[in-house]
């Protein structure tokens, strides 16, 4: 017979793995039950085949093959027919089994594919690196793409889409968390309760940037920097209240003067009225403030 692959075949590391099911429905393995140590000898016999070159083939040499198999001449008389069963001589000189033959096929298809694959990936890396990097920034508007999907380097990659979740849409709270991704916080999420109660509440955007730069800063995420933004806003209308004597009204902060800030303080620490705070020296009571003035006598 031919030899059924190259000479050079070799397992190179593939493992051999038993089906055995296949093992229980051999009547080779049937008969080695009948001899002492057989069905032992029959495991050894596929080892050693299946690391021979060529793979899973033996020595025609049977004085060769029982001391691989390390069979003491005694006990290979009696195991001989038995092991022998199914193994054929080919033109190369080396005895092959259809069985492990087969393994060895299969083997090789798989290798042939994984080779396939390699080299169409190869070439696809070359072809890429031939045409050159692809502009990923965008420098003029473009209809095609959804603003909620691009960031300070263009539309976001398929990738990134998936790796993102869930992803920006083309709302109020996709069009913070785009900013807070270009200040440095990538992990947001346009449906966090959090941020969507922080844009009904006001925040702007410089104050969502400003949050977002300092979680990146200390190398924090999205949640640190919505809490950063919370306590802001919350220690700010604190402070405001207590300038105010109360609760802020509706609507954007007023400015305050200096000497404004310390009156307003006074007041809060006098438990004094807003009515009576235009002077510090006005009491309670409503008594009026005496100018003195000097007067020069002549």
């Amino acid at each position: 017979m031919k030899a059924p692959y190259p000479a050079d075949t070799a397992a190179k590391g593939w493992r051999f793995e038993l089906d055995h099911d296949r093992i229980e429905q051999s009547d080779t393995w049937a008969l080695a039950a009948e001899v002492p140590m057989c069905q032992a000898a029959l495991l050894m016999m596929w080892m050693v085949a299946w690391r021979q070159v060529p793979c899973a083939s033996l020595p025609s040499d049977e004085d060769v093959l029982r001391s691989k198999l390390r069979i003491p001449p005694a006990q290979w008389t009696r195991m001989r027919p038995v092991l022998m069963r199914g193994w054929q001589l080919a033109e190369d000189g080396r005895l092959y089994h259809a069985t492990l033959t087969r393994f060895v096929e299969e083997m090789l298809s798989k290798r042939r594919s994984d080779a396939d694959r390699q080299a169409a990936s190869r070439m696809r890396r070359e072809r890429e690196s031939q045409e050159g990097p692809k502009e990923s920034r965008v420098t003029t508007p473009d209809s095609s793409v959804n603003p909620a999907l691009t960031t300070d380097r263009g539309s976001l990659s398929t990738e990134e889409r998936k790796t993102h979740a869930p992803p920006l849409t083309q709302t109020a709270g996709g069009r913070v968390c785009l900013l807070l991704r270009q200040a440095g916080v990538q992990d947001v999420n346009p449906g966090h309760p959090d941020l969507l109660a922080l844009i009904a509440a006001g925040a702007t955007d410089a104050e969502f940037i400003g949050a977002a730069q300092a979680a990146a800063g200390k190398g924090k995420g999205f949640a640190y920097a919505l809490g950063t933004l919370k306590r802001q806003r919350t220690d700010a209308a604190a402070t405001a209240a207590k300038l105010h004597n109360g609760a802020l009204p509706a609507g954007p902060p007023v400015r305050q003067s200096a000497v404004e800030r310390q009156i307003a303080t006074m007041n809060a620490l006098t438990g004094r009225s807003r009515q009576h705070a235009e002077h510090p020296d006005r009491s309670v009571s409503g008594a009026e403030v005496f100018d003195i003035t000097a007067r020069v006598v002549t």
